[in-house]
């Protein structure tokens, strides 16, 4: 479960860095032009740099939001948590088969799941200091007997 997380988490850094990488290469693209010419490049020429960038660095962040919501969906799955309804899937624009959900959505599902996974761990903790205390009690006995 924790590796699934940061392999998650990875993928969307990788994600954000190619974002990053998208623009620093128009950018270089249109100075390079630049430099070789002489001239600076029309508006057009420019326009349509910057809104291929912009189109990449959407599709970028609608494949965070597909991988965001396949985890938070696998772990309320995991945890049997009621999931959302079928009107809170967003298709993709990139292809249809994958679907995301909107930030409300995404907000309230995250939340469950994490107050699933504290009523389970509060669980845990409560027997392992129980078995702690107890295991220290003995251990206080011993000595006491052995004195």
């Amino acid at each position: 479960m924790l590796f699934e997380r940061l392999r998650l988490n990875w993928k969307i850094r990788r994600l954000k860095r190619l974002k990053g990488q998208y623009i620093g290469v128009t950018l270089e693209a249109i100075c390079e032009v630049a430099y070789e010419t002489g001239e600076i490049p029309d508006k057009e020429a420019i326009g349509k740099e910057i809104l291929s960038t912009v189109k990449l660095n959407r599709q970028i962040d609608e494949q965070i939001a597909i991988l965001e919501s396949d985890y938070w969906l696998e772990q309320a799955q995991r945890y049997l948590l009621l999931t959302p309804n079928d009107e809170a899937y967003i298709p993709s624009k990139l292809d249809r088969r994958f679907h995301y959900f909107d930030e409300n959505t995404l907000t309230s599902l995250r939340s469950s799941v994490r107050k699933e996974q504290k009523e389970r761990s509060e669980n845990f903790r409560i027997w392992a200091t129980l078995a702690i205390g107890i295991i220290g009690a003995l251990i206080g006995l011993v000595a006491v007997l052995k004195k």
